[in-house]
Parts: structure tokens; sequence; C-alpha cells
């Protein structure tokens, strides 16, 4: 018969029950245990910190009860041997835990100490409603204090005191009066606190086991998982054992805001140092953490056309409707009908001399078709040879045709809510007789209807080559969107003799003409998998010597892993492996790079999807089916 546990919702639990069998809803075996153990082991510890919560706050009331003025030097002593109450019954818990046995004995020696806690109820109501009183007559005596200047000016020299607690985890905080300065010894939590505190440990449980319902458990020993935000890590031997939160296995810091689409499809602005968890503006999709090298949209004006020069051109605001950016408003621009052209032109963006394969953007909404087309562009206004323009079907939001520039360098997609965005790229190596300006041509001379009605929520020229990156919104002047730096300090997960790195993660241009500027992850002068100047080439550096490269990959979406087992090392890319005799050495406390790269030569635009480390070296068979 299969030995059962059971977490009662009275004694704290879920009512959830785990079994040793392979039963597929409750049971350990076959497998369970990766969807069960980690939520038991959070259980037992809930319900043991219920009980001695219960033991605690009964013993507190009795306590507080007989407090008075003279008794104020007691209360470190009584707070110490509380907290060290509490620590040995979660202590107790946490050493029982390890098997389905020790489970019964952790839930069994938490039922004892809910019964003892029960057994004191009755007293203890009586004793919280004396508590409250003696509570209520220690503030007016002076033991509880609105703030620290009165319980210091109340109080002597090594004295103690509290004062109500500055933040809504806490309820009271204790203080030692230390010559004249309130010395903070601990704070009581809240109700509001420890519910706080269960609910953050529950969420990242769920997380985690959504996780490995959707990618089952392979023996990692760190799992990082950026499209469910989901983070667990363990040792190398035991693999993965708890659930953490972001900030808690990784480093990330951003010197500005920046931008992404939540899942509703609106463009949000992260903070400073806030991670980017990005979605598809069209379908939800979440796309994983969103990672960018430095650049500037050297536009002063990106959403508001109103400053922007222009001819024949009514110009108003309108309602962010896609957009929840800190910005005052988009644009409306209409047509004048006047015979003439109507257009909005920013003057010398890019100098002749720097225009040469330079990026620009263009993000509209068509709100209703009294002209067949607009011109985007970026020409030099006075020489007609040299105007790039790509011309839109107002209709379908479609690239119809192009001029003074190649197909191939316009690309075009739909965002939601009737915007399209346009991408246009330069001439890579041309010479620029003038300065660039970027130029919107909403009518055409001779028109005698009304001209297109068009809505502008960004534009962008980007002060770099190759591909577009997230929108950098500007008011007034030219903006810098920082680096996105992710990071992890390596620990306890690495086996040193032999390691497996597995990293998933999409582009944001696909890897055509263009090189494959990416570096997925890195140990800086020990392992790296870079971009090659060759399009669709990847080479890998195994301490700071070129040993291997795949090449021939395009496409957007890769999975990358390298693995060493103390003589050899194989690098395998979506489903394609390559091996050499050469292996790094990786410590703890090493600097892992997610996808970023010290050579500040490669360009980064990356969706991070997971990142994972198995303490053990795979085949190469292996490594392409784990890519593939």
């Amino acid at each position: 018969m299969a030995n059962s546990v059971t977490f009662p919702t009275a004694l704290g639990g879920d009512g959830s029950t785990v079994t040793d069998d392979a039963d597929p809803t409750t049971g350990l075996a076959n497998g369970g245990h990766r969807l069960r153990f980690v939520p038991a082991l959070s259980q037992a510890v809930i319900m043991s910190q219920t009980a001695a919560s219960k033991a605690a706050a009964a013993a507190a009331d009795r306590q507080q009860t007989g407090l008075d003025r003279t008794a104020t030097g007691q209360d470190r002593t009584a707070v110490a041997d509380d907290r060290t109450a509490v620590e040995g019954h979660l202590a107790d818990a946490e050493a029982r835990i390890g098997s389905t046995q020790e489970l019964i004995d952790a839930r069994d020696a938490a039922q004892t100490a809910q019964t003892g806690a029960e057994a004191a109820e009755t007293g203890a109501l009586q004793a919280q409603t004396d508590a409250e009183a003696a509570r209520d007559a220690a503030a007016v005596a002076g033991q509880v204090y609105a703030d620290t200047a009165a319980g210091l000016a109340a109080t002597g020299d090594g004295q103690y005191f509290k004062t109500p607690a500055a933040s809504a985890e806490g309820f009271l905080t204790l203080y030692r009066n230390d010559g004249g300065v309130a010395d903070p010894i601990d704070t009581f939590p809240s109700l509001n606190g420890l519910a706080a505190a269960i609910q953050a440990v529950n969420e990242k449980t769920t997380r985690l086991n959504r996780s490995f319902s959707m990618r089952p458990y392979n023996g990692e020993s760190l799992r990082l998982d950026f499209v469910n935000q989901a983070f667990g890590q363990g040792s190398a031997l035991e693999g993965v054992s708890q659930a953490y939160g972001f900030d808690e296995v990784l480093d990330f810091s951003r010197a500005s805001t920046a931008t992404y689409f939540d899942v509703a499809g609106v463009l949000q602005t992260a903070a400073v140092d806030e991670p980017r968890f990005d979605h598809d503006p069209v379908t939800g999709e979440a796309l994983g953490m969103l990672v960018e090298e430095s650049r500037t949209n050297l536009v002063p004006y990106s959403y508001d056309l109103r400053e922007w020069e222009s001819t024949n051109i009514s110009k108003e605001a309108s309602s962010a409707s896609k957009s929840s950016l800190p910005t005052t408003s988009l644009s409306i621009l209409e047509g004048v009908e006047s015979g003439s052209a109507s257009w909005v032109r920013y003057q010398s963006v890019f100098s002749s001399s720097t225009a040469s394969g330079r990026v620009v953007q263009f993000v509209l909404r068509f709100l209703f078709d009294g002209s067949d087309t607009v011109r985007i562009g970026a020409p030099i206004d006075s020489n007609v040879s040299e105007r790039w323009w790509a011309v839109i079907e107002t209709d379908t939001g479609n690239v119809d045709s192009v001029s003074g520039i190649d197909l191939g360098n316009v690309s075009s997609r739909a965002i939601g809510d009737g915007f399209f965005e346009y991408t246009l790229t330069l001439d890579d190596g041309v010479e620029y007789s003038q300065d660039v300006s970027i130029r919107v041509d909403i009518g055409t001379a001779g028109e005698s209807e009304p001209v297109e009605l068009l809505e502008v929520m960004h534009v962008s020229a980007e002060e770099a080559t190759a591909f577009p990156t997230s929108y950098i919104p500007t008011n007034g002047s030219a903006v810098t969107r920082s680096k996105d730096d992710l990071s992890r300090t390596i620990g306890e997960e690495l086996n040193q003799s032999a390691v497996t790195f597995f990293v998933e993660y999409r582009l944001l241009e696909a890897i055509e003409s263009g090189a494959a500027q990416i570096s997925p992850f890195s140990v800086t002068g020990i392992l790296e998998v870079t971009g090659s100047t060759t399009p669709g080439k990847f080479n890998l550096w195994v301490n700071n010597n070129l040993v291997e490269d795949i090449s021939g990959l395009t496409g957007k979406e890769f999975k990358t892993s390298v693995s060493w087992n103390g003589s050899a090392t194989t690098l395998a890319i979506c489903g394609t492996s390559t091996s050499a005799i050469n292996s790094p050495s990786i410590s703890q406390g090493k600097r892992l790079d997610v996808g970023g790269t010290p050579f500040a030569s490669n360009e980064q635009a990356v969706h991070i999807k997971r990142l994972e480390h198995y303490p053990r070296a795979m085949s190469a068979a292996e490594l392409e089916a784990l890519t593939a």
C-alpha cells in the first residue's frame, strides 16, 4: 500500500496529497517528484510556520500582559528566545524533509505543535484581550512610541523601545537606545507581511512547476526560463531543488528607461534597471527577455510631428491608442487640398559622411483612404537622384514599390490596432552628396481629392547599423537608450569537470545577408559563442582560441549548446554539432554573460528565452537532439 501525506488546510496546508507511488495526480514515483516534491516541501514548511507562529503569538500575548515600564529591558531577550524557538521549529522541519517518510514525520511534528497551540487558544483569547489592554497601557506608559525621537527621549542608554514599523510588511520595530541613537534590533512582521512572503514563495514555485510541465526536467542544476519568468537552482549533485525570483539568481542593469510590448500589445516603458519581458504586439506571445545594445534615436521629435517642417499639412494631436508611454500625444497628419504636394520633413538627421548603412523606422496608422499611397523615405531633397522612397498602399499597409533603394532593404510588419512598422536601411558604402533628411509624403501634386489622414506613433533614425531595435521615444532632443547588461555569477550549480550549457534565443532581425552578431552566452576569456563577420556563421572560442565554427545558419530562432568532458568541447546549434580537442576550466565565482558579449563591435538585439546548466557532459547526438 502506498504511503501518503496530506497537508490539511486547518493546519495551514493547501489540502493536497502526495503519495510514494506512481499515481498520475499525487505520486512522486516515475518522475512525479519533479512536479510535486518542491511544492510538498513548501507545504511542510508552511505548516510548521503556521504552528510556530501561533505558538509564538500566544507566548508573546502572555508576555505582553506583564510588561510595564520597568520591564522594557527584557524585550530583547524575549525576542531572541522567540526567534530561537521559531528557527528551531523551522530547522527541525527542514531537517526532516527529504523523502516521503520524512514528509510524514514533518507533518506529524507540525500537527503536534498545532495541537499544543490549539490547547492554548482558549486561554490565548482571553490573553489577547488582556494583551491588547496591556499594549494600550504600554503605549501610554511609554513602551510604544510614535517615532524614534519620542522613544529616545523616554528611555535611557541601553534600554529598549518600540515604534510602529515603517513598512506595511512590519507591525512594530524594536530599538535599543545606544547613547542617544536609535539602533534597530528587529521588526515584528505584520499579517500582511507574512501573507505577502508566503504568496511570493508560492508564485515562484508555481511558475517553476509550469515551466517543468512545458519543458520536462532533464537533470539540470540551473533553469532560467525567461518566457515563463520561472527560475530554479540547485547544486551540481541534487539538480534544481528550489524556485527563485529573477533578482535572486541574476544580475541586471540598464542606465536608462526602455520600451517593450506587454501581453495586451501596448507599448510600455520599463524603468531604469527594470528587465523587459517582451511580447508579440499582435498575438501576445511571450518572447522572453529583451536584451539590446545601446542605441541613439537622432530624431528629436519621434512622435510629435507637429514640430517637423511641413508643406500643405494640417497637424494635430491624437490619443495614444497603441501606447502607454509617458507622452502627451501621437500625431495626426492630414494633407491640405491645394494641388501641391503635402509632406512633413526633419532635415539633416544623418550627415553625408555617416548616413551609409543607417536604419530609419516609421510606425504609422492609416485612418482613411483619401490617397492611394503614402511615401516614406530618407531623401536629399535638393538632389532628385538621391531620394530613397518606399511607397505604401494605404488600404493594405503593404510596400507597393521602392525608389532609389533595394526592396530587400525595406521591411514591414503589422503591430496591431491598424499600426504598421516600416524599416528602411540605407545602402552601405554609398557616398552621399549632402546631409540626409527623413520625410513623409501623404499627397502628391495635382490631386483634387482630400489626401491621406495619417496617425504617427513613432519615427526613429538610429545611430547604428544592420537592424532596428526597440522604440526610443524623443521629445525635443536625441535620446540614447543604454545597453542591457544581464549576467550571473556561477555558483554551486557548476560541475567543473563536466558541464553543458544550453540557451534558446530569438534575434530581432533574421540572419540572411547580415552577420550573426550575437553572443548568446559567454564566460569572458574562457568560453564564448560569437557571431562572425561571415553571414550565418557562429564561432566557438575556448580559452581565447577559435576552436570550431558552424556556418550556413539563417532565420531568427536559435538553440545553442556547448558541452565539455574534461578533454573535448562540443558545440551544437540548431541540430548541427562540431567537436574540438580543447576544454575550458570554469570555476565558481566566474561571470556568465547572457545575451551579451565582451566584444564592443558585436551588436546585440535578442530575446533570451531559456538558459540551462547541466552538471554533466553530453554527447554530440544528445546536443543535436537538445538543440533541434
